[in-house]
């Protein structure tokens, strides 16, 4: 997910932002605009909120908190057996869901449009077809 690996190379920036503040790295070496630009996105939250979006759509990943926690959802994290041994019980997402969930017309299908011209022009007997012999 591309979300995903915007964040982690924002955490990458922000490890060699922080070994220039600490001068040990070599002189000379700075960070892009364009880094730059990535860690202001994700020193305000933006890149882990559009991440934690993104993953409770799939509904598989890690949800992941500002303090380092995390939830992990999707088909692996619980079951029947964990309910039943260890009295499991499902994560509560609701500090993940959005105040304003957003325009979400952006993931509806595009309209196909006129689909006609794909239908066969034949309207014969397709008994025919059903009693060819299978091939070997």
């Amino acid at each position: 997910m591309e979300a995903r690996a915007k964040r982690r190379q924002a955490i990458k920036y922000a490890r060699l932002r922080d070994n220039i503040t600490r001068g040990e790295c070599a002189r000379g070496i700075a960070l892009s605009t364009k880094q730059q630009d990535l860690l202001a996105l994700y020193d305000d939250g933006t890149l882990l909120a559009e991440a934690n979006r993104l993953t409770l759509i799939s509904g598989n990943g890690r949800l992941r908190h500002s303090d380092g926690s995390f939830v992990d959802i999707g088909g692996s994290t619980g079951g029947y057996t964990r309910t039943m041994l260890y009295d499991w019980q499902a994560p509560d997402l609701t500090a993940f869901e959005p105040d304003d969930p957003g325009d979400l017309t952006a993931f509806e299908p595009d309209d196909p449009g006129d689909v006609t011209e794909f239908e066969p022009d034949w309207q014969g007997d397709v008994s025919q077809l059903a009693t060819k012999a299978p091939m070997d």
